[in-house]
């Protein structure tokens, strides 16, 4: 009984234990699955900033106020000429239309008209305040009445006879081939001071006021000085018989009739000699301010600067200045002013004054003030010179070389309040503008300014148009010197061309020679114009998103205004790049792609204005040796620089290869060995036609992109064959097979992929997931090139495939492993439960 117990027991732990390793075997065959981490990398998004939209037409009020100078103050009617203000810098004031009043005088070098302070050129150093101690004799002598006419009054005036009419105000002096001697050397004049100012009133003229006429009778000559003889008669209307006064020897007329405010006629004037006179300033200063008829002075025979020494300078400061009535001048063709350092104000305040001329010339159609004969080469000053001429209407000054005054102190005003100047005569040595401030010519005349060029004053060329500011500030005398008028008293409208820069600013259009578009349309105020842009503009294209691109309707005003079209920079024709060599017999051949065609490639064209480099591809066994751009061969080789090319003209780029040279031991050529090194050409190839050839990886993925199996690397020669093979993956069935799967190698890299799809199993949990592949152990980003290996079926040239049985041990765990281990457990679970069976069988039929 026992042992019938003993054995049941036996039989039962022998069952449980088969039962156990059954089961064991069992779970143990259960296939793994491993699961790797998804890569769902998130693509970055790039926000483009809109470029904000800019108008085009922009109007800009360009205005200006000139400063035109310090108003002079009014001398009283009992100052003379000698106590008014001296200085260096010109005191002139503004000009207007009420210059009849009296204004009072100041410039550089200004002398007192009495001549106690004369000018350096005239040599009169004296005090006013004193009298010369070196006089030698009294002006006038005692007072007589003459018996015939007891209203005459008769007296001695220099040694000379005179007399005057105190009711008739009028005084005689009677020469009778005499001669005046006024000093005795340059530096000592008879007439200075007091003495000068009563010339004509000690001791026969006790009021100035009353004197209304001068004659000369009879010939009469002076030697030395005039300066201030008729200076302040305040009712003094005509001055006779200057034909008989010889002043060929006299060298200052300083206010020779300065402050005859009532002059109208000065007959002879024009007989009289300046040829030797250095000093003209003030001469006529505040003359013809009153009478109701305008004055025409004939100045023809004064010969001015004719006959001056070298070293001496003149001056003609304030010659005219404040002349209301004075309408035309008259000078001297023969005039010679290349000496006259001094012009200030000289024509300042003249309102009426609209003609200077020469006895040659014939202006009485068209008047101008003509100074064209002046030579300015030594002029230093011509502050306000022509300031305030009011009813100027043409100006010639195309003889100015105004170079030495703008060095020497600059230039302020000269052109300054002239509403009625319609014409401008300028010449290659008129400069109007200077990078300071002490420069400003003042020209405020409004309307536009238009050059005659090739055409006439009527119809002029209109090459230029240019407001009054524009026209001093952009004058180039070598460019710009012609005859402008101002054709329309609306100003201009300035058209400008401009493209953004990529900080949206604007910058002007340039054409090929570095020349701006920009023009400008002139117009009477009130009137409109429309104004289109340019559409062959080369490089630039109309920007079509800013308004008022297309065309802009102006209205001219009193003021300038601006318009901008705006432009984008053109892009270039696409750029054609071609990689050639040359073989073995000098001719040169393309490097075939991938396709066995031409290798090329096309490359972005390029913004007008910029440049590009394009750098060659290095291809194994060659060596860049040429760069042609459109033919043309280029300096170096690292590098292809082009720029825009315009439309239907893209441009081609050559590069051009020469084959290494073999070194001295080119080694073996076997092209079935594995050896990479003896299918380098690198190393030695006797086949001089073989070129190394870029990679061809093979990659083997799912239907989700993820990589199921390790690449495979092919090298080769460019123009052989290659082949791949699918691989046989478990879990994995091939779904696509690539169509360049066999193919020819090249000199571009090349990728082939074959697209794998999970198998269905029991085993797998959810199909329906994507799948997951078993991780891979990191690999080098590039492996070592496989070689690929001659396949005897095909002809020696081709290529094919092999892996090193490494790869294929590396690639997966080692799922099959697992496998064969879990079915040795199942057998021997099994084996185990069979023999407890059959012992307990056995051992209970014995018992039995």
């Amino acid at each position: 009984m026992n042992t019938h117990m003993n054995i049941n027991k036996q039989g039962k732990k022998i069952l449980l234990g088969g039962v156990a390793a059954a089961a064991l075997g069992l779970i143990n065959a259960k296939p793994q699955t491993v699961k790797a981490a998804n890569q769902n990398g998130t693509r970055a998004t790039k926000k483009t900033a809109r470029r904000a939209v800019k108008t085009k037409l922009n109007y800009q009020s360009e205005t200006a106020s000139e400063t035109e100078g310090e108003t002079a103050t009014d001398d009283s009617t009992n100052q003379t000429s000698s106590s008014q203000t001296a200085g260096n810098e010109a005191n002139l004031g503004t000009a207007s239309n009420n210059s009849e009043t009296g204004q009072g005088q100041a410039g550089a070098n200004s002398n007192p008209a009495g001549g106690s302070n004369q000018d350096a050129a005239a040599g009169n150093t004296s005090d006013p305040s004193t009298t010369d101690n070196a006089k030698t004799e009294k002006l006038g002598k005692a007072v007589k009445r003459d018996n015939e006419n007891p209203t005459t009054l008769t007296g001695v005036w220099l040694g000379v006879d005179v007399t005057y009419q105190p009711g008739l105000g009028i005084f005689t002096v009677k020469g009778n081939n005499q001669t005046i001697n006024t000093v005795k050397d340059r530096s000592t004049s008879i007439l200075q001071a007091k003495e000068s100012r009563d010339l004509l009133a000690d001791p026969l003229i006790k009021d100035r006021n009353q004197v209304r006429e001068v004659r000369f009778e009879g010939s009469l000559t002076i030697n030395g000085t005039v300066q201030s003889m008729f200076d302040t008669l305040p009712n003094l209307t005509t001055v006779t018989g200057l034909e008989n006064l010889n002043t060929s020897n006299v060298y200052s007329m300083y206010g020779m009739f300065a402050n005859c405010s009532s002059l109208r006629s000065v007959e002879g004037i024009n007989k009289l000699d300046a040829s030797k006179v250095t000093d003209m300033s003030y001469m006529f200063e505040n003359c013809f301010k009153n009478p109701k008829d305008l004055i025409s002075l004939d100045l023809s025979g004064l010969n001015i600067g004719l006959n001056i020494n070298k070293n001496d300078t003149i001056t003609m400061k304030e010659m005219f200045r404040g002349c209301s009535q004075l309408k035309s001048i008259i000078l001297p063709d023969k005039i010679d002013t290349s000496q006259v350092t001094d012009m200030t104000g000289m024509f300042y305040g003249c309102s009426n004054l609209v003609s200077v001329s020469y006895p040659s010339s014939d202006n009485s159609e068209d008047p101008a003030v003509d100074l064209s004969k002046f030579n300015t080469n030594s002029l230093q000053y011509m502050d306000y010179m022509f300031s305030g001429c009011t009813k100027l209407t043409a100006l010639n000054i195309a003889s100015f070389d105004m170079s030495q005054a703008i060095q020497t102190n600059g230039i302020k005003n000269p052109l300054n309040n002239l509403p009625d100047l319609r014409k401008l005569v300028l010449g290659k040595n008129c400069k109007f503008y200077r990078n300071d401030t002490n420069t400003n010519v003042g020209l405020d005349t409004p309307g536009t300014w238009v050059n005659v060029g090739n055409g006439t004053e009527k119809e002029p060329e209109m090459s230029k148009k240019w407001s009054s500011t524009d026209l001093m500030n952009n004058y180039n005398g070598d460019t710009d010197h012609d005859t402008y008028i101002r054709f329309y008293d609306g100003y201009p409208v300035n058209i400008h061309y401009v493209y953004l820069d990529k900080e949206g600013k604007r910058q002007p259009i340039l054409d090929k020679d570095g020349k701006s578009y920009d023009y400008v349309v002139a117009g009477n105020k009130g009137e409109t114009r429309t104004i289109y842009p340019k559409n062959d503009i080369y490089g630039y294209t109309i920007d079509p998103n800013i308004d008022h691109n297309d065309k802009v309707t102006v209205t001219f005003t009193d003021h300038e205004q601006d318009v901008y079209f705006v432009y984008d920079r053109a892009k270039g024709e696409d750029i054609t790049v071609n990689y050639l060599y040359v073989d073995d017999k000098g001719n040169t051949k393309p490097f075939l792609d991938k396709d066995n065609k031409a290798m090329t490639e096309k490359v972005d064209g390029v913004l007008y204005g910029d440049q590009k480099d394009i750098i060659p591809k290095p291809i194994p066994g060659y060596t860049i040796k040429q760069i042609n751009i459109n033919g043309a061969t280029q300096p170096g080789t690292d590098k292809a620089t082009v720029g825009y090319s315009d439309k239907g003209k893209g441009q081609i780029v050559d590069f051009i290869y020469t084959k290494n040279p073999n070194p001295s031991n080119p080694g073996t050529n076997n092209p079935s060995t594995n050896n990479p090194s003896t299918n380098n050409p690198d190393t030695g190839n006797p086949d001089t036609d073989k070129v190394k050839a870029a990679d061809v990886t093979v990659h083997y993925k799912d239907e989700f992109g993820n990589t199921i199996s390790s690449d495979q690397i092919l090298s080769g020669y460019v123009g052989d064959i290659y082949t791949t093979e699918a691989k046989n993956i478990f879990g994995y069935t091939l779904k696509t097979r690539p169509d360049n799967a066999t193919g020819f190698f090249s000199t571009f890299p090349q990728d082939v992929t074959y697209i794998y799809t999970k198998t269905s199993t029991n085993n797998t949990p959810n199909i329906n997931e994507p799948n997951t592949p078993t991780n891979l152990p990191q690999q080098p980003k590039k492996k070592k090139p496989i070689k690929q290996i001659t396949n005897n079926n095909l002809p020696q040239k081709h290529g094919s495939s092999s892996v090193a049985e490494s790869q294929k041990n590396a690639t997966l765990p080692q799922t099959g492993t697992n496998k064969h281990s879990s079915l040795a457990m199942l057998a021997l679970g099994s084996l185990t439960l069979v023999g407890a069976l059959g012992a307990a069988w056995f051992s209970r039929k014995k018992i039995k």
